[in-house]
């Protein structure tokens, strides 16, 4: 997507019509518009979201107050009006959005909008698309999930910038949905969701089917097991969701403390405290991880240990010659001459061998000591394992003392830092209107730590039900039913759990490089402005987390404002960068049932940036305008005037068009080219 042009009517302070034609040079990507503060670049960025999706939520109104004032009641109304041009996919479109405001007595009242998308198709002829066709192919084109990374507000930047600091996801659920929508694989989901809906019905058909009881009980309990998951799941979602409220209200709190001055560095040390007891308490969980981990592989040894020393003592003592064995022979031989095969039955010297011969008995002797009966031979292997065993035992119980040593110690240092963490807050509350404010921050804590414990308690009850269901699906394929229609119901079943099982597969691949990539293009983007040892992880749910070999630089990075809006410019960067492949998965003739065949379709992408250097001193102002116009195809930048003249230098080799914003009035501001 490349934007040609916006043209405003009657928006806001925007008043009449007023246009802006954005640079579609390649080599000139950058349009430049400077104005000062609350001359209209915020009301900008929000237009192209009321153009596209019918709102604005960071502004009161769309209307002017100068010419709502003017507006006589229930006799005129006012047009407002915006227009997008834009070009998508080699194809031009013009979207074209209006509402009309009217008075009634002294409230103005805004009609819902409507929008109209006009273009000329492959075969020249004009088209239209309104209504939900319009908002179908404005969600294909700038998907309203993907929209707040492609168009924000440098206070927007510092916010998840702050987010991502704290290793909050950031907007999981809309994060989610818009990496699935540059993978390409929105409509695959679908499918994935209409597979389930299949196979619960073909489950839920056998289970009501009494021809054979037997099958049906079994299906039974898996759909017993599927309904519980399903429920647990649900409530994961809703705890998670809390915690995340709760987080946010905690750290609320938590800052409203610190910004008191008499408190700020006690609230400063309660925080770090609390920091590092959470710490310590997950170390103190891995460790108790560990150890029962260890145990469950190689407890065993220690308690054998004892057993097998007595074994290789009483060998020692008692083996005698058995250990010896003789060379060069073996029992096949013996045994050969024992059935009277050598000479008529003839031993080896000679003689004949009878039934109760005493060369029978001494031949037979001789057998524990042959290959492969060989007694010597087995004791000497069990001798050489023995002595393995005890080693790894010893082995295995030094690391476990080891690691209770450092249970013990963990233990000892959180108790420590909670009686200091205790003692601190006891301190805080001290002060005057502390005290509701810091039981409130000690309150919502222990709130979360509940949640937490919750979450993991559900988790646990998933994992159960997981293994209960994978038994009786064990059984069930197991089992083969003599009724008809319940073989033909279970061969649909296997039929489409087989798809759906390939299609989740394929997607949870496609996501999995897709975090990898937009990982590494974070960190490419990040390094190149930042130069401390930081980087960042992310994770399953696309929540990020913060790493540092260094624990100074870690602290310095979370405490700094403008550190918060690199990152989340490098975390914006990298969404953008991956955007510009979207993976479209298209079902074609297959060769190979094991893979689905991806065509890659590239299209550019713009950045729409309001007041994005704000938080920057010069030189990283220069380092991000080195940086971002190579990620986009196309940029836009709305910049205060007091930043304007260093964006402008460090952009002159790709500015293709420039515009500057002047106020001409208390509610009116008009766009002019330079």
């Amino acid at each position: 997507m490349i934007i040609k042009s916006l043209t405003l009517k009657n928006f806001r302070q925007f008043i009449g019509e007023q246009d802006i034609q954005f640079s579609v040079d390649p080599d000139k990507k950058a349009t430049l518009i400077i104005a000062e503060n609350a001359t209209g670049k915020t009301t900008l960025l929000e237009s192209f979201s009321w153009i596209l999706y019918g709102e604005a939520s960071g502004l009161k109104s769309i209307v002017n107050v100068e010419q709502a004032n003017k507006l006589v009641a229930r006799e005129e109304e006012l047009k407002i009006e915006g227009t997008i041009c834009l070009e998508h996919l080699g194809r031009e479109y013009r979207i074209n959005r209006w509402a009309y405001a009217t008075k009634a007595n002294t409230k103005v009242k805004v009609s819902n909008s409507y929008v109209l998308i006009s273009y000329v198709d492959d075969d020249g002829n004009s088209k239209e698309l309104r209504d939900s066709a319009a908002r179908s192919l404005i969600d294909e084109i700038v998907p309203k999930d993907l929209f707040p990374y492609f168009f924000f507000q440098g206070e927007n930047i510092e916010a998840i910038g702050q987010e991502i600091s704290n290793g909050k996801t950031t907007s999981s659920g809309e994060f989610t949905n818009a990496i699935r929508g540059m993978l390409g694989f929105n409509w695959l989901y679908q499918e994935i969701r209409d597979l389930k809906k299949v196979v619960k019905q073909y489950s839920e058909e056998i289970e009501n089917n009494k021809a054979d009881l037997t099958i049906q009980e079994i299906q039974r309990r898996i759909n017993d097991a599927d309904n519980k998951i399903e429920g647990f799941d649900q409530q994961l979602t809703s705890y998670k969701s809390s915690l995340e409220k709760f987080k946010e209200e905690k750290k609320s709190v938590s800052d409203e403390i610190l910004k008191s001055g008499n408190v700020a560095e006690k609230q400063k040390q309660s925080l770090l405290l609390s920091t590092e007891i959470k710490r310590l308490i997950d170390s103190e969980k891995d460790n108790k991880k560990k150890i029962f981990s260890d145990f469950s592989k190689q407890g065993y040894r220690l308690l054998a240990k004892s057993l097998i020393e007595e074994s290789l003592e009483f060998l020692k003592e008692h083996g005698g010659d058995a250990s010896k064995g003789i060379p060069g022979m073996n029992a096949s031989a013996i045994e050969y001459v024992l059935n009277g095969n050598l000479n008529e039955g003839e031993c080896f010297c000679g003689k004949k061998i009878s039934e109760n011969c005493e060369e029978r008995k001494i031949l037979q002797s001789l057998i524990q000591y042959l290959p492969p009966h060989s007694l010597g031979a087995e004791i000497n292997t069990f001798d050489e394992t023995g002595r393995i065993r005890c080693e790894t035992a010893n082995e295995y119980w030094e690391n476990h003392q080891n690691d209770e040593r450092r249970l013990r110690e963990l233990r000892e240092s959180i108790v420590n830092k909670e009686k200091q963490l205790e003692e601190i807050d006891r301190e805080i509350k001290s002060f005057p209107d502390m005290t509701k404010k810091k039981q409130r921050e000690q309150d919502l804590e222990q709130t979360i730590e509940k949640i937490h414990e919750t979450i993991g308690e559900l988790q646990n009850k998933i994992e159960t039900q997981i293994s209960l269901r994978d038994i009786a699906k064990k059984e069930k394929l197991n089992y083969k039913s003599t009724d008809e229609k319940v073989r033909k119901l279970e061969q649909c079943e296997a039929y489409a759990s087989w798809l759906l099982e390939k299609v989740e597969k394929y997607c949870e691949k496609g996501e999995r490089e897709k975090r990898k990539e937009l990982q590494d293009a974070i960190n490419e983007i990040f390094s190149n402005v930042f130069d401390v040892n930081i980087y960042l992880v992310l994770n399953d749910d696309y929540s990020m987390e913060i790493k540092s070999n260094n624990s100074l630089d870690l602290d310095d990075f979370q405490n700094s404002t403008s550190q918060d809006a690199i990152l989340a410019f490098s975390f914006i960067g990298g969404i953008i960068k991956l955007a510009r492949e979207k993976a479209v998965s298209k079902a074609q003739d297959k060769t190979d049932d094991d893979e689905l065949i991806d065509n890659l379709e590239v299209e550019p992408y713009p950045l729409v940036m309001d007041a994005p250097s704000s938080s920057f001193d010069t030189k990283r102002i220069e380092n991000f305008c080195k940086i971002m116009p190579n990620i986009a195809e196309q940029v836009i930048f709305f910049i205060k005037d007091t930043d304007g003249l260093y964006v402008k230098k460090d952009i002159a080799n790709i500015l293709g068009k420039e515009y500057t914003m002047r106020k001409t009035g208390a509610y009116s501001t008009i766009i002019e080219e330079v």
